[in-house]
């Protein structure tokens, strides 16, 4: 008899990772497979469905209530503590499995799962591990037999696409920052690894030996890889504009970052040209410029509406002459992009692109233009925008959208 967790999966296949890994190509090659469906790039909706049904207000009273009402019928209040405690756990377990059990439903009904003919399903759910409430407690519960497939890239490699992709020159400062930022991606993701269900997957394999690098992949899900995976190869994909080079400085910073040179020396990632990269000076890094263009700008009105915290939310969809903007969002996947600046009374309010968790916790004129045209800020002095008598507005460049 087979142990459970070698049968095939009735939960997704979810390509975790960091962004700028090659995680769109592979996702491709699954989706050209005629047994997989995947769902795109789900964008942190793993986090809002659990926070919707688990973590809000009314959701967490009606918990309480039912486990409440349920644990009276079964272990009235003067059972034993200890009794009683038994029997709440055991119903909030229960009640976690039916609301997991409805967002899943609701899945299957919005995507029209059960209608497919396909065996799989999945979705891409990079850049987990960011802050605080991207944890895998979501993913355990809606997803209890879910395959997690990591994709890995060069550190180097994924720090000099992630700055050109954003159109930002790889100063030493911000070499260092992604390098961090990718032993933390690392480290979180496996994690996953302790499930069972966890395959690791260099980007570099990926390209090199596509049939080797997906097979253990595969052999789990018990299908033959399909010509058409390996077809997905040869689509042109959109570069990252021109890739910086080096800053001076570089070989030392590999040194400086904590667990950086282990983790590369298990995955292999020794060659010569990477430990030896050329000492270019940042000065002289060409990166892609905006397009020159006309000045947009746009006064906000009032309501803002709060959405925790600090933060504030406006949506700029609202607007019909603001739709062009949708399509330069912050995204995970590209949290550096939108142009927009913001500004209080015509001072400009920043950083931009600020985590939703600074905004909401320090404010001070942070803000993000994230995914589906929304706006979140703060106000210089976190006071409520209001009430305080200041005007906002936002500028942008023709070229830019």
């Amino acid at each position: 008899m087979r142990k459970p967790r070698d049968l095939p999966p009735k939960g997704p296949v979810i390509i975790i990772g960091a962004g700028r890994s090659g995680s769109t190509l592979l996702h491709a090659m699954l989706d050209a497979h005629p047994d997989i469906r995947m769902l795109g790039e789900f964008e942190y909706a793993t986090f809002d469905l659990w926070r919707a049904f688990w973590l809000r207000e009314a959701p967490a009273q009606e918990l309480a209530r039912r486990a409440a009402a349920k644990a009276e019928a079964h272990a009235p209040k003067r059972a034993s503590g200890k009794g009683r405690s038994s029997v709440m756990s055991a119903i909030q377990n229960e009640e976690f499995s039916r609301r997991a059990g409805i967002v899943r439903s609701a899945l299957d009904q919005l995507y029209g799962l059960g209608e497919s003919g396909e065996k799989y399903w999945g979705f891409k759910e990079i850049w987990v591990g960011t802050d605080p409430w991207h944890n895998w407690e979501p993913f355990d519960t809606l997803y209890p037999d879910a395959l997690y497939v990591h994709l890995l890239r060069h550190p180097l490699e994924y720090a000099r696409s992630n700055a050109a992709w954003n159109r930002k020159p790889l100063y030493l400062d911000r070499l260092r920052s992604l390098l961090e930022d990718w032993v933390a991606y690392v480290r979180f993701n496996r994690r996953r690894a302790a499930t069972g269900r966890y395959f690791e997957i260099r980007y570099e394999e990926l390209i090199a030996n596509p049939d080797g690098a997906l097979s253990a992949l595969f052999e789990r899900l018990r299908l033959a890889i399909d010509p058409a995976c390996l077809a997905a190869l040869e689509r042109p994909w959109k570069a990252s504009f021109q890739r910086p080079g080096w800053p001076q400085g570089t070989r030392a910073t590999l040194g400086e970052v904590s667990g950086l040179a282990e983790i590369m020396q298990g995955l292999r990632y020794n060659e010569p040209a990477f430990d030896d990269p050329p000492e270019i000076d940042p000065n002289a890094v060409a990166t892609a410029r905006p397009t020159e263009g006309r000045m947009n700008s746009w006064q906000l009105e009032p309501p803002y509406f709060n959405s925790d915290g600090l933060s504030w939310r406006f949506s700029l969809s609202m607007h019909q002459q603001l739709h062009s903007l949708r399509g330069v969002c912050d995204t995970s996947a590209y949290p550096d992009r939108s142009p927009l600046r913001l500004l209080e009374d015509g001072k400009p309010l920043g950083p931009p692109h600020s985590l939703h968790k600074r905004i909401r916790e320090e404010g001070q004129g942070r803000y993000s233009h994230w995914t589906e045209n929304v706006l979140f800020f703060s106000t210089s002095d976190n006071s409520d925008p209001n009430e305080n008598g200041r005007e906002y507005m936002i500028e942008w460049q023709s070229g830019d959208n």
